[in-house]
């Protein structure tokens, strides 16, 4: 690569946002923090830094998201689809005079961690999506011994399971090979 220094006697922004990629979950709020500086002090008259956010690249995000004339960009939560890539330039303008910074920052969007929660008698839990989960059953029927065999009953067993990758009301019943 070439890279080309021009010395100049005029007052120039330098945008940067850090970090310029990442990798992000859709179901948590983003927020990008850019900075603005000055190539040299003092500013002199030439007006304070405009920014300006635009989405350069990816599915389309809503407009309105990008207008907050601020150094950071705040995304709410699920504004970004997985498994999508996209590209977002920051632009400082040194008020009127023309001369502008820019940078650009780029976010993978990725799906949440899969947990899975538990409901018990006890309490629930909830699991993370790299553990093993075992649910089972004994034969005794009470946990914890309190009632003897011959006043339990019948005993019926019934499990039921919700999964979704999207969120609610997007969920369908989880199926084994018994049912």
């Amino acid at each position: 690569a070439v890279h080309t220094v021009v010395k100049s006697d005029h007052t120039m922004p330098a945008v940067v946002i850090f970090p310029s990629f990442r990798e992000h979950p859709e179901g948590e709020d983003l927020v990008l923090e850019g900075e603005g500086l000055h190539s040299r002090c003092p500013m002199g008259g030439e007006g304070p830094l405009v920014f300006r956010w635009r989405q350069i690249g990816g599915p389309p995000v809503n407009a309105s998201l990008l207008g907050g004339g601020l150094p950071s960009l705040f995304l709410p939560a699920h504004t970004l689809a997985p498994p999508h890539i996209y590209a977002f330039r920051l632009t400082a303008e040194l008020g009127t005079t023309g001369r502008v910074g820019e940078a650009d920052a780029r976010v993978r969007a990725t799906r949440a961690p899969l947990t899975a929660s538990v409901n018990r008698s006890d309490g629930s839990f909830s699991s993370p999506s790299s553990a093993n989960l075992t649910l089972s059953v004994f034969e005794g029927g009470d946990a914890d011994g309190s009632l003897p065999l011959s006043d339990q009953g019948d005993v019926r067993i019934i499990w039921s399971c919700e999964a979704s990758l999207l969120p609610p009301p997007y969920t369908e019943t989880c199926h084994t090979s018994s049912g």
